[in-house]
């Protein structure tokens, strides 16, 4: 098992710190086009209106240039939202999936969910039409939300922002025509530096076992429930002149209170790891 551990980082890793270094690059790409924001953040000054124009510019274009390449139609997509320097996701998404595959040329999605109302970018799945196959060096470029981070935290992410999503369905998965380009990357050597920084990030999440860190103790925060509960349990008993404990009863007492005592951990736990994923992956 241990050289198992060993072996899986070589292997799936370091495809992995590149498209992540690449989705930092495409997100920040993207905000600093759509610089005065989008429709559906809070305390922003774009309106619903402001986006439906937009869009109604990006269908037309999208007829004008039927005919046209599909990387063309998607380069004038990209000069309307640059003019126009709002959108929501959908925006977003275009301008970073332009970006990849023009200056790195490595192979993309742009993944539009059914089940909630968002998209974005998808680098580096095996096969993306489907969540389960995305493959372990797969990288969710996400620029409306600020954040790029490996595919498998998908749902973890996507619950920091919508959290009533339970599951991730796939709705469509866009890939232009003649997007031809291979699966695997070669970064100029002055990125090395920003490399190492993102293997580092990687190293650190994938050694942190989200599973059970800090849930070995259940009790570690039973005072908290129990102390309190028992203390009343007892004042109740000798208000109402019953000055015997019933052992069997505390016992049960105690027994619900660790209980919620571990919910709680869990609950403190989660809170700890969605703040270590949001500061190591957020542009």
């Amino acid at each position: 098992m241990i050289l198992l551990q060993q072996f899986l980082p070589i292997v799936y890793y370091m495809n992995l710190e590149k498209y992540l270094l690449i989705a930092k690059e495409a997100a920040e790409y993207a905000k600093s086009l759509i610089s005065l924001g989008s429709s559906n953040k809070p305390n922003s000054n774009i309106t619903h209106y402001d986006i439906l124009k937009l869009k109604e510019e990006l269908n037309k274009s999208t007829k004008n240039n039927r005919y046209k390449s599909s990387l063309k139609r998607l380069k004038s997509k990209v000069d309307i939202i640059s003019k126009y320097q709002i959108g929501n996701c959908y925006e977003h998404t275009v301008l970073a999936y332009y970006y990849v595959i023009t200056k790195f040329k490595v192979k993309a999605s742009m993944i539009d969910l059914k089940n909630i109302d968002h998209c974005f970018l998808l680098l580096g799945a095996e096969d993306s039409s489907e969540f389960h196959k995305w493959g372990d060096s797969a990288v969710v470029c996400d620029p409306w939300d600020n954040r790029y981070y490996p595919a498998k935290f998908a749902l973890i992410f996507l619950k920091f922002t919508f959290n009533y999503i339970l599951h991730l369905s796939i709705k469509n998965a866009y890939q232009i025509a003649d997007n031809n380009l291979p699966n695997n990357i070669e970064l100029e050597s002055n990125n090395a530096q920003a490399l190492l920084e993102m293997r580092q990030k990687v190293n650190f999440v994938f050694s942190y076992d989200f599973a059970t860190q800090d849930l070995i103790n259940p009790l570690k925060y039973s005072y908290i429930f129990v102390a309190p509960t028992l203390f009343s349990f007892v004042v109740c008993n000798i208000l109402n002149g019953n000055t015997e404990f019933d052992f069997t009863y505390g016992s049960l007492l105690f027994a619900i209170m660790a209980s919620y005592a571990f919910v709680f951990n869990s609950l403190m736990h989660n809170v700890k790891q969605q703040n270590m994923l949001k500061e190591h992956f957020s542009i």
